[in-house]
């Protein structure tokens, strides 16, 4: 499920993209980390100005992440409300959320 290699005198681990239960565990990882329910809570407000949700940096990749990127690409967003939901994300996952737009 994981494949690991070593950096230097770290062993870094990371999802072995060809093993059937990867998209398990990104559903797993996604569901830990809370941005399952960030994207939900976005889309179901703003949902007809939303045009495309990116997850970007580490996370995207399959790793441990501090910070959660996340790229939103539409018109006129409600940015006073994603900043709240932001907020209150940050506050129980104790990760930080970096919003694009």
């Amino acid at each position: 499920m994981l494949r690991s290699e070593l950096e230097g005198r770290r062993k870094l681990y990371r999802v072995n993209k060809k093993h059937p239960l990867t998209s398990d565990l990104t559903t797993m990882l996604r569901k830990v980390t809370g941005i399952d329910s960030i994207l939900e809570r976005v889309i179901s407000k703003v949902q007809d100005q939303l045009q495309e949700v990116w997850i970007c940096g580490r996370l995207a990749q399959g790793l441990d992440s501090e910070t959660i990127e996340v790229l939103l690409i539409g018109e006129e967003l409600d940015q006073d409300y994603i900043s709240s939901l932001v907020h209150k994300t940050e506050e129980i996952i104790d990760k930080k959320i970096l919003m694009r737009d």
